[in-house]
């Protein structure tokens, strides 16, 4: 398994595959997964907001000897909010939490209401580890609000949202989060399944391309070519499935695809684009 580096943390680092059980799962399918985590050295475990899915996940981390950390999404935006989840969820100091923002009045009320600077101070207490934040797809393309994000607190060390090869030019975004020097956790990498089984034409398109791969493979290269992706987030799937993303991590380098594959992923987008209008 690859590692890439948090660069504002010395010696952090992140598999560059996660698992999202953001979803919910099954106390048998955490069992299977932190095994997995174990063998393949997975780093990451996203739990979204559910306290009891964290407190579970990170037993049966525990048990399975995985060196993984939790990913924790507070979904509130009040200092009392914040409390309660830090209760709830009970973050151990590898665990990244990230703050959900949805729009221009989540933020608004996170600075205004003090629930920031509680948060900075819960990390300086050690009552938290590395603090990120999420924002909708949706919002990527909103430099003023992401500015106002990256400004608007010391405290942040990477960001995620979701992020495959149909989403919108993200340039700026990636120009204003690689300047703050947070990377970002990449999830629903096949765009809510539509990249895991495209149509035909675009299995032919990847069929002839100079370099045959699967469609799963240029869903997930495509991500790790961008060197400002920390990790890439999976929802659980089948063990094969699992197993061959896992598989696929080792070629994941940045800037490792040539032109010509960079056109077949290019053209694959325009062609699911327009079949979409």
């Amino acid at each position: 398994m690859l590692y890439r580096h948090f660069p504002k943390i010395a010696n952090r680092t992140a598999s560059i595959l996660s698992i999202d059980l953001s979803m919910g799962a099954e106390e048998t399918e955490l069992s299977h997964i932190a095994q997995f985590c174990a063998t393949w050295g997975l780093s990451l475990v996203a739990t979204g907001s559910s306290a009891d899915l964290a407190l579970r996940a990170r037993k049966k981390l525990s048990s399975s000897k995985a060196q993984t950390a939790l990913l924790l999404e507070f979904p509130g935006s009040t200092p009392e909010e914040l409390k309660g989840f830090i209760s709830a969820t009970m973050p151990q100091h590898q665990d990244i939490l990230l703050v959900r923002i949805t729009d221009a009045q989540v933020f608004d009320s996170l600075q205004s209401q003090g629930t920031l600077t509680l948060l900075e101070d819960m990390q300086r207490q050690g009552l938290v580890g590395e603090v990120g934040f999420y924002i909708p797809e949706e919002l990527t393309g909103d430099t003023a609000l992401l500015t106002q994000i990256l400004d608007g607190s010391p405290i942040w060390s990477c960001w995620s949202t979701p992020f495959n090869y149909l989403s919108k030019s993200m340039t700026e975004a990636f120009i204003l989060t690689e300047a703050a020097a947070i990377p970002l956790i990449a999830r629903d990498p096949f765009a809510g399944g539509v990249l895991a089984n495209p149509p035909a034409e675009i299995h032919q398109l990847f069929y002839e391309a100079p370099v045959p791969r699967r469609r799963d493979e240029w869903a997930l290269r495509a991500i790790w070519e961008r060197q400002e992706v920390l990790t890439i987030a999976i929802a659980p799937m089948d063990e094969m499935s699992m197993t061959r993303s896992a598989i696929l991590a080792e070629a994941g380098r940045p800037n490792s695809l040539p032109s010509s594959e960079l056109s077949v992923i290019s053209r694959a987008a325009t062609l699911l684009r327009e079949r979409k209008t």
